[in-house]
């Protein structure tokens, strides 16, 4: 018969990985962790209250070009629906229709 022996056994390493305090994992540090508020610097003002904007928008909204697909087409055509009222012929003696 075998006999088995748990042992307890502490490893140290001079090297630690970078540990993340918020999400308590070893993929980031604290200093590049994604959820770390970032600090704005405050824009200046000049004497007349006025701020100076360094990025310029765009001009409203810029038409998109067709996307080309080769023999794929990515949406539908929306079905043609149309409602037409069928008249049925009325039967002679009003009894049902025996086969």
């Amino acid at each position: 018969m075998v006999q088995v022996n748990m042992e307890t056994i502490k490893v140290e390493y001079k090297w630690q990985p970078p540990r993340c305090d918020t999400f308590k994992i070893f993929d980031h540090n604290d200093d590049h962790c994604p959820k770390k508020v970032k600090v704005v610097n405050p824009t200046m003002t000049n004497d007349d209250g006025f701020m100076n904007i360094n990025q310029k928008y765009r001009k409203g909204k810029q038409p998109s070009k067709p996307k080309h697909t080769d023999g794929v087409r990515l949406t539908k055509p929306k079905p043609n629906y149309y409602y037409h009222s069928i008249s049925k012929p009325a039967s002679g003696n009003g009894k049902a229709s025996t086969s």
